[in-house]
């Protein structure tokens, strides 16, 4: 080899790891203009309320996960107080994953395109959940198995350590693992005391997982899976995403299907890799036809794990040109798709929990009871229908220190969410029925009540602005949200007379 083309090859080899400040500014700009909603904002709440890592443990019983995720947010939480210190790691994860990715042996504008792509850069990057850190460790596992396969046991605790994070990752463990258990015996390897001794760790991590997401007795589970239907449009939309909350596109459907489909052909003739990625989208779809019926931040993992399966078979056999155009035609969309998100995200609220919290803060209201309504629709044309809510008002929660939200129910102050399980925990109510509730529970306060009125469909802005009854004081409106992000008006009972 010429000395000038080694030369070449090392200045690419380093460029394409300065390539990913790309993707990192554009998460950083696009973090710094998201409003947090409220799935964002429970975690927090949870380790904020929770004064030990007993009380943690005992706090995050109910949310049907395993513990991993919540005792890093604790942590970050008791160390920095800052909610921007989570992003800052969220982002961490997300970009250690790309790092690990430009590794894999696709051609570098196929990785380039995946790194500015919509999932990499604004649903997992800047939104801050666990999926990053499943992303992480799912790509940390693909690349010891394709660039260090001899670091069999440093594989395997990856998948420990994945079994810990989410459903959806505790399934991904279970699907590679039957594979190195069929590699062991396929390929006869030599079984060592080490080695069967990290097996046995999967297996525990995965077993202590499953008792972690069980119910207690105390806890009230109501189980949400998704019709055949849905299961196909969770299919497809993961390939071609939108950003319309609950609705989806014809074209999206279709569209998504051809890019599944050819995403199946990219496997052809791979037929363990093939198997492999097959496994793990029947993980998923056990996951959304039996406990939840899934969103599309769980839904891109459709995606995700094709370009785990791809980048795992290639230790056998090297790309053709069909999956490269594929994969670049597929990341490319993927990239218009990010720039349209960070660009809305830029122009409207996701949330308006945050600017509640701030408009709280400079009509010094914190002092007030605050309790959430919801607008919502029983299917009756022209009849307001309403319920308590806490789930929804928790953005403005994480904007207050300290502060918390009465649960009717009970009547108890709460500083979280804690029935995730229970979708029927709060019943509907008519309006004289919720105005009687209200002067009820003024009665019992001795003070005016803070209500945030707050829209959960978010279909049903296609109604118009929000506008609380009648028997609300309006306090202040907030610009229209988009997406998931809670539409709120910030109010107070009794209106002034």
């Amino acid at each position: 080899m010429k000395a000038s083309t080694r030369f070449s090859e090392e200045r690419r080899e380093k460029l394409k790891y300065f390539l990913l400040l790309i993707p990192l500014a554009i998460s950083l700009f696009a973090m710094a203009n998201h409003e947090w909603w409220r799935d964002e904002a429970n975690p927090w709440l949870i380790a904020r309320a929770s004064e030990g890592i007993g009380a943690l443990m005992e706090n995050v019983r109910f949310i049907g996960h395993p513990r991993l995720y919540y005792l890093i947010v604790y942590m970050v939480q008791h160390l920095t107080g800052m909610p921007m210190a989570l992003g800052i790691l969220n982002l961490f994860f997300m970009i250690a994953a790309l790092w690990l990715f430009m590794s894999a042996p696709f051609p570098l504008i196929v990785r380039l395109l995946f790194a500015l792509g919509y999932y990499p850069v604004y649903q997992y990057g800047v939104f801050v959940r666990s999926y990053s850190l499943l992303v992480f460790l799912l790509f940390l596992y693909a690349y010891l198995y394709v660039h260090r396969p001899r670091l069999e046991k440093s594989r395997l605790a990856v998948l420990a350590l994945l079994a810990q994070v989410h459903l959806i990752s505790l399934s991904a463990a279970g699907a590679l693992l039957l594979f190195e258990v069929i590699d062991l015996f396929r390929l006869k390897k030599p079984m060592s005391a080490r080695l069967v001794a990290v097996y046995l760790c999967v297996a525990a991590s995965m077993i202590l997982s499953i008792i972690q997401m069980l119910p207690t007795g105390t806890d009230k589970v109501v189980l949400m899976g998704a019709n055949p239907g849905y299961l196909w449009i969770g299919i497809t939309t993961g390939f071609v995403p939108g950003l319309q909350g609950h609705g989806h596109s014809a074209w999206q459907v279709w569209v998504g299907g051809i890019f599944f489909s050819a995403g199946l052909a990219t496997l052809w003739g791979r037929w363990r890799d093939l198997s492999r990625y097959l496994l793990l989208v029947l993980s998923l779809l056990l996951c959304f036809s039996i406990v939840y019926q899934g969103f599309r931040w769980h839904f891109g993992f459709y995606m995700i794990f094709l370009v785990v399966c791809l980048w795992m078979s290639s230790r056998v056999r090297p790309f053709g040109p069909f999956q490269n155009i594929y994969l670049a035609i597929l990341f490319s969309l993927h990239g218009c798709l990010m720039i349209l998100a960070v660009q809305e995200d830029f122009v409207r609220p996701y949330s308006n929990g945050p600017a509640v919290a701030g408009m709280i803060h400079r009509e010094c209201l914190e002092g007030l009871p605050m309790v959430g309504v919801a607008y919502e629709s029983n299917g009756v044309p022209d009849e307001m229908c309403y319920s308590w809510e806490v789930d929804c008002i928790q953005p403005v929660m994480a904007g207050i220190p300290g502060k918390e939200a009465l649960d009717p129910v009970t009547g108890e102050m709460v500083p979280y969410w804690g029935h995730y399980g229970d979708w029927n925990y709060f019943k509907h109510m008519n309006g004289k029925t919720l105005e009687s509730n209200l002067e009820l529970i003024r009665s019992a306060a001795k003070t005016d009540l803070l209500v945030i009125f707050v829209r959960k469909n978010p279909r049903m802005r296609l109604e118009g602005r929000l506008v609380p009854p009648s028997f609300l004081e309006t306090v202040a409106t907030f610009s229209q949200p988009f997406d998931f992000g809670e539409e709120m008006v910030l109010c107070k009972y009794p209106r002034q007379r």
